[in-house]
Formats: C-alpha cells, structure tokens, sequence
C-alpha cells in the first residue's frame, strides 16, 4: 500500500511492484484538498474488502478531518467512519469484523492531553465507536503523541489485540478483560528507525 499525495487516492501493487487497485479516498469529497493529506495505515477484510485511516484539510474552513473510509475488492466506495478529533494512527482488523485503532486525539495540529481517554479504539462500520481502551495516562504527558506514531504497530489476533507502542511498550489487551503494559529494552529501539 502507498497513496498518491496528489490525488488523494490508495495505491495498492502486487510483490513485482505492478499496480493492481486504485481507491479514492475522498470519495464524497467534491472540494479541493488543502495542504496535507496523509494516509496512516490500510488492512484488508477476509472478504477482501479495504479499510483505511487517512486525514485531510479544507481550504474553507480549519478542521482536520480524520476518517476511516471501506471499499469493496473493486475499489468501490462502501462507507466511512468519521473520527472527529482522533487521529488513527495505526489499524488493524479483529476478527468480530470491527476495527481496532492506536490513535491519539488532536486539535489544530497539536496532540491533546486527555488521560481518561483510551488510545485503544474500536470501531465498526455501521455503528461508530465501540468501546474504548488503555487510558492515555498510562503514557508519559511530555511525549505527546508518539506512543502512536513513530515505531508503533497494531496486530489483531485470536482474542488479543497487540500494540507496540512508540516508546517502546508492548500492550495486550483482551476485550471485555484488563490490560498489561510491558516495558522493551531501549537497546531494541534503534533496530525499528525512525520510523
């Protein structure tokens, strides 16, 4: 996966490199994008269907808009979620169907302290937020929001859902149960990059 900045669309090329799918991720946005866009992460449902966590900004107004946005196999657009002030950092797919997200949430660019509020989010189509999960104070307040973004991951498997966070955590979680945090070596750290 990879998106063209330009024309704000998905890019989707098979193991030798050739372009097998082209989605447009503004699909009910007729107005010209403005400054930034930014396609965070994309996975892909068991039916083949495509899910991604992109954002854009508007020359009319100065809002970020951070969404979820379906396409089925063929690249048709199905739906999308609007996640207000959460930026979904990195996604990945349970298998009840729903989507899992590492996310921080932002305004005017800036990260937003909110303690109480899960990073851990849960969405579905059709019905928005879920549930939430692994307060954000559990991070340090100075690091803003790089718990979500630099070396980070998000896996979705069996009953568990497994983060590596950006400072180097590894969370699980179980829905409906607790969590656990544990801490990795900083030596490790320098084998993922910067990114």
């Amino acid at each position: 996966f990879n998106f063209d900045k330009t024309n704000g669309h998905i890019l989707i090329r098979d193991k030798d490199g050739h372009l097998t799918g082209d989605f447009n991720l503004r699909p009910l946005e007729t107005s010209r994008v403005f400054g930034n866009i930014m396609m965070h992460d994309a996975a892909i449902f068991r039916d083949g269907s495509i899910v991604a966590s992109w954002f854009y900004m508007l020359p009319h107004d100065e809002r970020q808009y951070f969404n979820l946005v379906h396409y089925d196999p063929s690249g048709k657009f199905l739906e999308q979620i609007d996640l207000g002030k959460w930026r979904a950092f990195r996604i990945c797919i349970a298998d009840d169907k729903s989507i899992w997200t590492l996310s921080g949430e932002q305004e005017f660019a800036l990260p937003v302290y909110s303690p109480d509020e899960g990073v851990l989010r849960n969405y579905k189509f059709g019905s928005g937020l879920v549930r939430t999960a692994v307060p954000r104070s559990n991070f340090p307040q100075y690091d803003n929001d790089s718990y979500g973004f630099f070396r980070s991951a998000i896996d979705c498997s069996g009953d568990k859902i497994h983060v590596l966070t950006g400072h180097s955590q590894w969370l699980e979680y179980t829905p409906g149960a607790d969590f656990t945090i544990t801490k990795i070596d900083e030596v490790s750290r320098s084998a993922f990059g910067g990114y």
